[in-house]
């Protein structure tokens, strides 16, 4: 090319890329979120902000407008999504991507994946544990179909965020909502619960004309029964009943949605106990049990919607196996028919794994209800339900089938929120290296503190005990961390674990009753919540409710108490109409001021710089420890035991070769046929045990895989059970001890707490120096390792039902070793900063 031309070339091109780039600017300043109407504005405020920090610029919104640069969100009712959350995401060009879904779910979840797939970490529900990142393309050439996991992947708070009083603006229930949605938490459906209650409701009147189709009167005292149960036997009743429950399907504006979105409607009866009693035989099927009433129901409200849109088996009717109808029924169920399993609380069939799978083969569709760390049983205090113990539940439910799981949770940043991040990480976007996401979750937030919040984490999520010991730990952690040189936004995460452990100290001390009167102990605990509510640190509503509910029944040394109470729950109430109420005095008599929250924490601080912290070691698993205990133990190879319904029996078993158990059993019921359900499996819910015994004698044998395997008794209404349990080589432990579920027998058959028959040897770790034990009317008597009978223990606090927190001094040369705990009578215990574990063996 002549020089003249090639001079020419050059400055054409230099032109083009000015004005290439002129016209990328101007698209940049121009960058639009165009959304549906029905798309939540809380959402594209959150994009807004998010896409705004990471291309410094400017991004505006639009209502249903075709844009040319930015993230364009459009609904669509074509048929090629395999869900009703599943998101086509298209990079059209550079600058422009866009989201199209059949439901506003699906354009949520697949905006927050694409966000999430670049890097943006939303860990906690709030700004300061949000992670974007700063060297990104956000717009990368895409052409991709996103779909959930799992179709269900939803939690709520027990109790929910209440009426608005003390969270007038519904900050704090929008902030979840939000890092729900961040996260990928949802469902493709929704899932109705007790609709028998709004049933007898609604339909009073009518029930009251006919008497015969409630098993009790509908009317009790004047008032509607909202827990009545239906007669299932009275053919009328269950017509009346169904035609109620797909009334939204028989509406005549209603309009199927397409085949790939669901849409379904409870049918599941009204909680509580109550049904009818018999046998029938209805329309050629059997009718043997509560569960066979339920859910014939659902099969006949199903077979109506066969009727209606035999086209649309996406139809139908949902319903809970749970409590008096947690059993199989013993007939086909129609595939409209949704099953939400509750396998871990309320149910007396099975254990947990069995249970699911045992529906598993029954149904064609079917999803779970479980329950994690609520806090009317947990109180956000850490420890309890660990987090592998929630993979595996959740990793083991959908390998048997599930489509999902709703969790009954709290609402509380560091009791529940860290492991459920973990959690919607397999449920939302399929990882399954769930160690890896909460190990970066640990650097990411806290940087080069990590390695001793690291060290506290373990103490909430992977220890299933926390005491006062624990707290101290903690608190030595925390203080450690906070030795590093920490930039501003690390500095604000260790203040808030701060202000958890100073909660945590207030909420273990309101057990104490040492610590004070009702008032002294609990009034702490809820000014706390108050002062923390908005930080989202505990689940402040929930927790004001549970201190208020424990002034309504409390009774008092005399009456004048007993109604000072009653008054203080008024006082409390946070739906309280009261203008004088509690949480509506200033903010000065009402919360803890700043100097006083940090006066809390280092006044318990202090106490633990006092404290030597263990060494650091690494724990030894069961396998280590009977190890050591073959020195000088062996397994006990042969007892027997006695159960019943009412307490689960159960069994720790570890065999270092497969092996086998040998189980001689009687059963016995005055009442029925008696019946037994024996249900298990290995740590990793791989090898499952599920086997129901109805002869009143017999013998069944257990084949187990090495390690650790768990085994389960559950006996039907007034069943009792005896096994005379042979096994050789294989180790028998319990966690915790088992005195209430099951009776140890001696040879003569009488209950023995005795060491050759029950056990009562435990574990004490080496470097140990202190075992605290709860334990009731201190009827526990400690022999250490040589035998000797300890006669000295420190009374640390006391609680209601008569027990005590003591303390006992392990020597040196005492650690490492096994000891001995006997009781005396019917008396409850348990080891706190130690395992929790006793064993069946017997000196060599």
């Amino acid at each position: 090319m002549p020089p003249k031309m090639n001079i020419l070339f050059i400055g054409i091109l230099f032109l083009l890329v000015i004005n290439s780039s002129s016209a990328f600017s101007q698209k940049k300043s121009a960058y639009c979120i165009s959304y549906p109407a029905t798309f939540p504005q809380e959402v594209v405020s959150n994009l807004q902000s998010i896409l705004g920090t990471i291309t410094q610029t400017k991004w505006n919104a639009v209502e249903g407008q075709a844009i040319e640069c930015g993230f364009y969100l459009t609904l669509t009712e074509n048929d090629k999504y395999k869900t009703g959350e599943s998101c086509h995401i298209l990079s059209k060009h550079y600058g422009l991507i866009q989201f199209q879904s059949p439901t506003i779910n699906g354009l949520i979840f697949g905006v927050y994946r694409y966000l999430r797939d670049l890097g943006c970490k939303f860990y906690l529900p709030d700004p300061l544990y949000t992670i974007l990142p700063e060297k990104t393309d956000l717009f990368k050439k895409t052409d991709e179909m996103v779909t959930p996991q799992l179709r269900i992947r939803t939690i709520f708070g027990t109790g929910g965020f209440g009426s608005g009083k003390t969270d007038p603006d519904m900050s704090v229930k929008r902030d979840w909502q939000l890092w729900q949605w961040q996260n990928g938490f949802g469902a493709e459906f929704r899932l109705g619960g007790h609709v028998g209650e709004t049933f007898n409701l609604n339909n009073a009147a009518t029930l009251e004309k006919h008497p015969d189709w409630t098993v009790t009167p509908i009317l009790k005292n004047g008032k509607v029964n909202k827990t009545a149960k239906l007669n299932y036997f009275n053919t009328d009743a269950v017509d009346f009943f169904t035609d109620w429950v797909i009334r939204k399907f028989t509406d005549k504006n209603y309009t199927p949605p397409p085949t790939f979105i669901r849409d379904m409607v409870s049918i599941d009866p009204a909680d509580g106990g109550g049904y009818a009693t018999g046998q029938a035989v209805i329309n050629g099927t059997k009718i043997n049990s509560v569960s066979d009433q339920v859910f014939y129901s659902a099969n006949v409200a199903a077979q109506k919607l066969d009727k209606l849109f035999p086209k649309n088996p996406n139809i139908g009717v949902n319903l809970y196996a749970y409590s008096g109808h947690a059993d199989i029924p013993n007939f086909k169920l129609n595939p409209r028919v949704f099953v939400q399993i509750v396998p871990y609380q309320f149910q007396n069939i099975a254990f947990g794994p069995a249970f699911i799978e045992r529906w598993a083969e029954k149904v064609k569709r079917f999803g779970i209800r479980d329950y994690f760390k609520y806090p009317d049983s947990y109180h956000d205090l850490p420890g309890g339900y660990t987090l592998e113990q929630l993979m595996t539940r959740a990793m083991h439910a959908e390998r048997a089938g599930s489509e999902g799981t709703t969790y009954e949770t709290s609402y509380s940043k560091f009791a529940t929120a860290v492991p459920l991040w973990v959690l919607i990480q397999f449920m939302a976007d399929g990882k399954t290296d769930w160690q890896k996401e909460y190990q970066q979750l640990i650097h990411d937030l806290f940087g080069i503190a990590a390695a001793p919040i690291g060290k506290m984490f373990h103490l909430f999520y992977e220890s299933s005990k926390f005491a006062g010991a624990d707290l101290q730990e903690a608190q030595h952690y925390l203080e450690e961390a906070r030795k590093s040189n920490l930039v501003s936004t690390i500095s604000k995460r260790l203040d808030e674990l701060a202000l958890y452990l100073t909660y945590v100290k207030l909420e273990l001390d309101s057990k104490n009753t040492q610590t004070g009167d009702m008032e002294q102990r609990l009034l702490p605990v809820y000014k706390m919540a108050w002062t923390l509510y908005e930080s989202k640190i505990i689940d402040s509503y929930r927790l004001m409710q549970l201190v208020s509910y424990s002034f309504l029944n409390a009774k008092g040394f005399d009456a004048a108490t007993t109604k000072k109470y009653k008054d203080l729950h008024l006082y409390l109430f946070p739906n309280s109409k009261n203008k004088d109420t509690y949480w509506k005095q200033p903010r000065s008599t009402a919360m803890y001021s700043s100097k006083e929250l940090t006066s809390l924490y280092k006044n318990q601080s202090v106490a633990s710089e006092t404290i030597a912290m263990p060494t650091n070691t690494t724990a030894l698993s069961t396998a280590e420890i009977i190890q050591k205990s073959g020195v000088n133990f062996k397994p006990i190879d042969q007892f027997r035991i006695r159960g019943g319904s009412a307490t689960r029996g159960y069994f720790i078993f570890y065999a270092e070769k497969k092996s086998d158990i040998e189980i001689d059993y009687t059963l016995s019921n005055l009442n029925e046929a008696p019946s037994i359900s024996i249900s298990g499996t290995d740590e990793s819910y791989q090898n499952i045990i599920d086997k129901v015994l109805n002869n009143k004698s017999g013998t069944y044998k257990i084949t187990i895989p090495k390690g650790v395997t768990f085994l389960f008794v559950n006996a039907s209404k007034n069943t009792t059970y005896q096994f005379d349990i042979q096994l050789k080589n294989i180790w028998t432990y319990f966690n915790p001890a088992p005195r209430g579920p099951m009776a140890f027998l001696a040879k003569d058959g009488t209950p023995s707490y005795l060491p050759s028959y029950y056990p009562t040897y435990f574990y004490v770790p080496k470097e140990t120096t202190e075992i605290r034990l709860k334990v009731q009317k201190n009827r526990l008597t400690i022999y250490t390792p040589s035998g000797k009978k300890n006669t000295n223990s420190d009374l640390l606090g006391t609680m209601h039902g008569g027990w005590e927190i003591r303390s006992i001094t392990v020597a040196p040369e005492d650690s490492g070793k096994f000891w001995q705990g006997i009781i005396s009578g019917n008396y409850n215990y348990e080891l706190q900063n130690i395992p929790n574990v006793w064993y069946l063996i017997q000196p060599k």
